[in-house]
């Protein structure tokens, strides 16, 4: 089960360890993501927790008594990239307070049904698979929690990348703001791959209410600490990276995440980046154009902000703290974040369910009004048995033209005459 010339690949239903693989999430040049549970006996069957997954969303109760999480495989040669990106992630654990939870940024799965004997001596989260790079090395393997919402740049392809309203793009920048200063102050990392694809939605739009999004900050694979930095290889997406470290000028700093930060508040407020040119003589990235020239509707102070964090010169460059601040004070952040999400396949089942509902809802009540409406039959006691006696009334026919019919002697002569009452004789006529 292990090439080393290959990445690798498992299929739906293929166990690695104490996990069974559902599905592939994202291939990448890192590492392939695939999305698991822990394997235990007497589960459902796997394509009823995907068809559930599809149409009827899930909770994160229901997400928890699954055993879900994302199970991330080293790709061959990014092994060590791997192990870093572990190590960073026992860093955020153990930089938290007891009970606390890492502020909208990833944190390693955790699962009852984990025994501690089944983790490597040493390692805590991490595991290796049967695959081996080339130099007979196993791969390993680390197990995150699943957020079901997909990642950022997924969300702005179901919308055709219109625009977000601006106060939902900055209460989603603002959250990953927070993420940013834990992962400062009390982790001393940098980020170093801030983009779309690396911030994942705990839960996915609703099509019909709107809610303010919840993001977390995913992917600690190319992080660093400026205080001992060991990557030698630029790693991240030039796009989202300043130039200056692009060409080394700037070792790991904030100032690259506060950078990546800006450029992806740009596109969620623009929709999609412009399409990326570069230099002729530098080589490098052009600056982005004027924020204003693609959304005249925006306020000059939210305007300004992004220009300013996403400048190629450092000296305008803004702080994480001071960038949160104006943040906060733009106009647009006044204004409700919620967002509604696109009208996809899950939201028209969702709402052909919810109409086939009604529809039962009102039958069920047409039909218990009109068995209200009709005579109950008469129930007779009969004295000398006592058992009720139930008498149908008579079933309604058409009705026709009565005809009139001149009294008779016969009639009147059968008729019962009454007894016993008193004779009243008759007034003499005058």
């Amino acid at each position: 089960m292990s090439d080393p010339s290959s990445a690798p690949l498992l299929n739906p239903g293929d166990q690695i360890g104490r996990f069974e693989i559902l599905k592939l999430i994202k291939e990448g040049g890192q590492a392939t993501v695939y999305l698991a549970r822990v394997a235990l006996a007497d589960l459902p069957a796997a394509s009823r927790i995907l068809w559930h997954l599809k149409w009827r969303g899930a909770s994160p109760a229901w997400i928890q008594a699954q055993g879900l999480c994302v199970v991330k495989l080293a790709a061959p040669g990014k092994r060590d990239s791997l192990i870093d990106e572990h190590s960073y992630l026992l860093q955020v654990r153990g930089a938290l307070k007891p009970n606390e939870v890492p502020p909208h940024l990833v944190s390693l799965f955790s699962s009852p049904d984990l025994k501690t004997s089944d983790r490597q001596r040493g390692l805590d989260g991490i595991w290796d698979s049967s695959f081996q790079d080339a130099s007979g090395r196993a791969l390993p393997y680390i197990a995150l929690p699943y957020a079901p919402g997909g990642a950022l740049d997924g969300l702005l392809k179901q919308r055709r990348y219109r625009p977000l309203p601006p106060a939902t793009a900055i209460a989603i920048t603002l959250q990953l703001c927070e993420a940013l200063d834990f992962l400062h102050q009390r982790v001393d990392l940098v980020h170093h791959d801030i983009s779309p694809s690396n911030i994942v939605l705990a839960q996915p739009l609703s099509a019909f209410v709107a809610r303010t999004p919840a993001c977390a900050l995913i992917d600690l694979a190319a992080a660093d600490s400026p205080t001992h930095p060991r990557l030698r290889t630029i790693f991240g997406k030039s796009t989202y990276l300043p130039p200056q470290r692009l060409t080394k000028t700037i070792g790991i700093i904030p100032a690259i995440d506060v950078y990546g930060l800006g450029v992806v508040l740009y596109e969620l407020l623009v929709g999609q980046l412009p399409q990326p040119s570069t230099d002729q003589v530098t080589r490098l990235p052009n600056p982005l154009p004027p924020l204003r020239q693609q959304c005249p509707q925006l306020s000059q102070e939210l305007a300004d902000l992004v220009m300013d964090t996403v400048s190629h010169d450092q000296r305008r460059w803004p702080s994480l703290a001071t960038f949160q601040r104006r943040l906060a004070d733009t106009p647009e952040a006044a204004a409700a974040p919620a967002l509604r999400g696109p009208l996809n396949g899950r939201a028209m089942a969702q709402m052909l369910v919810g109409l086939v509902a009604v529809l039962l809802l009102a039958l069920i009540i047409t039909s218990a009004v009109i068995v209200g409406s009709r005579p109950l039959p008469a129930i007779i006691s009969t004295p000398t048995t006592g058992i009720l006696k139930v008498t149908p009334l008579p079933t309604a026919t058409p009705t026709t033209t009565p005809t009139l019919v001149p009294p008779t002697s016969t009639v009147v002569s059968s008729l019962p005459q009454p007894t016993n009452v008193p004779q009243i004789a008759a007034r003499p006529s005058p």
